[in-house]
């Protein structure tokens, strides 16, 4: 089983930065890898992405030399385990509020004595049972990261009690449900937001864990890395790509006399 670069390098206090998949394309994750992204995620709680999709982009990710990991849909066993059966290095579970629904997570995400995660021993990540059960098992638990977001006033206010949970390694803000737990929805300068983000961000790093977020833009990711974030998420890939079309076709448009069809045309 290989190193987990990601996690290699966040531990040594590095900022690392990886793009969130709205999509499912292999290809996407190669140019991801090739532009020096750390890490690819593809998104399990608001697409479609279907486990044997994720198998197939785990498999890009390693051939490309980048780390796979996924946002699961929830901190339940259905919502955790087939997905680590695919190869992922790291899992980010959403909307994570309290101690208990931590504690949840590693139990059903890491291998004895630390959690209670069903034994599968021909899986991808075992090289189908090529390495030793006792080996598989023990790596298996030292490199994968478990990131919860915190995304709610109430997993801001428990946000101590969270970082503390053993075999927790990330805090990871996301701004966008925060903001609107908060009662400020999409205002990613307002005070009560950063006064939010800077608590997680210190409740992490007093328990010796990563803090993370997914930035609103390029200032708001230094401010970010400024109050101590070093897990960055960029993206999402969809959102690149509108912004890349859109800029390329005002190009053409106003160098060729170009009337675009549809809406931007009209």
């Amino acid at each position: 089983m290989r190193p987990n670069a990601l996690k290699q390098k966040l531990l040594r206090n590095d900022v690392a930065v990886g793009l969130m998949m709205f999509s499912a394309d292999p290809h996407v994750v190669g140019i991801t890898a090739g532009a020096g992204y750390d890490y690819v995620m593809p998104d399990f709680e608001h697409t479609a992405v279907s486990l044997r999709e994720l198998e197939n982009l785990v498999r890009a990710a390693d051939a490309a030399g980048t780390t796979a990991t996924v946002r699961v849909a929830g901190p339940t066993k259905p919502d955790i385990l087939a997905v680590l059966e695919t190869g992922v290095r790291a899992i980010m579970v959403p909307q994570v509020q309290t101690v208990e629904e931590a504690q949840g997570v590693v139990q059903v995400a890491r291998y004895g004595p630390f959690g209670k995660r069903g034994v599968y021993y021909m899986s991808y990540g075992s090289a189908y049972g090529q390495v030793p059960p006792g080996e598989y098992f023990r790596r298996s638990n030292e490199e994968l990261l478990i990131i919860l977001q915190i995304e709610t006033a109430q997993g801001v206010e428990n946000a101590g009690e969270i970082a503390a949970v053993p075999g927790v390694d990330c805090l990871f803000v996301g701004p966008g449900d925060l903001s609107m737990s908060l009662g400020v929805p999409w205002e990613f300068d307002h005070p009560a937001l950063w006064e939010a983000i800077r608590k997680t961000f210190y409740a992490a790093r007093m328990h010796g864990k990563i803090a993370g977020i997914m930035p609103a833009g390029v200032e708001h990711a230094a401010r970010s890395v400024e109050e101590g974030a070093r897990m960055l998420l960029w993206g999402p890939d969809l959102l690149m790509f509108q912004r890349a079309a859109r800029e390329d076709a005002a190009l053409l448009a106003e160098r060729l006399r170009w009337k675009r069809s549809g809406p931007s045309g009209a």
